[in-house]
C-alpha cells in the first residue's frame, strides 16, 4: 500500500521534481527518512503533473518496494563486520578487530555505493499524483 504525504515542490532539475516533505506525528519514532536531524527532508520524486516551484503536491511513496531495502541497510554491514572477523580468525585479538573494522567501513562503503546506484530509479522514487495548490507569487513594487 502506498501512503499519500502532502508537501511542496523545491526544485525541479531536467525530469525530476525535488519536493520538501516536512516532518509530521506520523514520523515519530521512525527515524527511517533521516528526519533526526532536521524538520523537513528534501527527495527527487517523479511526475507526468506539469507543477512549479511552490506548488503544493499530492505524493505516493513507494513504502513497500523501500521497505525490503532495510534488511540491506543493517544486515549488510554487520555481515561485513563477521566476514572481517573471521578472515583473522586464530590470531590475536587485535587483529581480529582490526579485520572487524575494516569489514565494517567495507560494509558501509558498499552500502553508499548501492545507495548512489539506486538513487534515481523510477520504481524507488516519490510519484506526484495530484497538485493541491498553485504556487503564490511574489509581487514586489
Amino acid at each position: 500500500m502506498e501512503r499519500i504525504e502532502c508537501c511542496r515542490v523545491h526544485a525541479r532539475k531536467k525530469n525530476l521534481y525535488y519536493i520538501k516533505i516536512v516532518k509530521n506525528e506520523k514520523c515519530d519514532g521512525c527515524k527511517a527518512c533521516g528526519f533526526g536531524r532536521k524538520n523537513h527532508l528534501i527527495l527527487p520524486a517523479q511526475s507526468d503533473i506539469a507543477c512549479e516551484v511552490g506548488d503544493y503536491v499530492s505524493v505516493a511513496m513507494p513504502e513497500k518496494r523501500v521497505a525490503a531495502s532495510y534488511v540491506y541497510l543493517y544486515v549488510l554491514p554487520l555481515l561485513c563486520l563477521f566476514i572481517g572477523l573471521m578472515i583473522p580468525y586464530g590470531h590475536p585479538e587485535k587483529f581480529m578487530l582490526l579485520g572487524g573494522l575494516i569489514g565494517l567501513v567495507v560494509g558501509i562503503g558498499i552500502l553508499y555505493g548501492i545507495e548512489r546506484l539506486y538513487r534515481r530509479r523510477k520504481k524507488y522514487l516519490p510519484v506526484i499524483v495530484s497538485k493541491i495548490s498553485q504556487a503564490k507569487e511574489n509581487i514586489h513594487d
